[in-house]
């Protein structure tokens, strides 16, 4: 009984198709929910998973990489301060915000030629 209830689960899990636009809201939001929280170290996560979604559209859909790190770029920069202020007691939050917001936008439609 529990081997079924665990793959309808999962079967369900992979007929929803992602939906890249909700992606990156969530990318977004969740960094939102990291920096109301207080909570750096979540946020050291959530900008891993972020990254980790843009390289995987690089090699998909590197339009949408590129929508997704401006985004997500345009978040930080909006919220520097604060996040500045966030990641005073996490040694780690700062050299991974300043890795993206450096990263070049239009170099993630390149990223997919170079992956080949």
């Amino acid at each position: 009984m529990i081997c079924i209830a665990a793959a309808i689960c999962l079967t369900s899990c992979k007929d929803k198709a992602v939906d890249t636009q909700s992606v990156e809201k969530d990318a977004v939001a969740l960094l939102q929910e990291d920096l109301d929280n207080n909570d750096a170290k979540q946020m050291i996560i959530d900008l891993g998973n972020a990254a980790t979604e843009l390289m995987d559209l690089s090699k998909t859909d590197a339009d949408k990489g590129k929508e997704l790190l401006e985004k997500v770029q345009t978040f930080l920069k909006t919220h520097e301060t604060d996040i500045n202020k966030l990641g005073r007691d996490e040694p780690k939050l700062a050299p991974m915000v300043e890795k993206i917001k450096k990263m070049d936008v239009d170099a993630v439609s390149k990223m997919k030629d170079h992956l080949k």
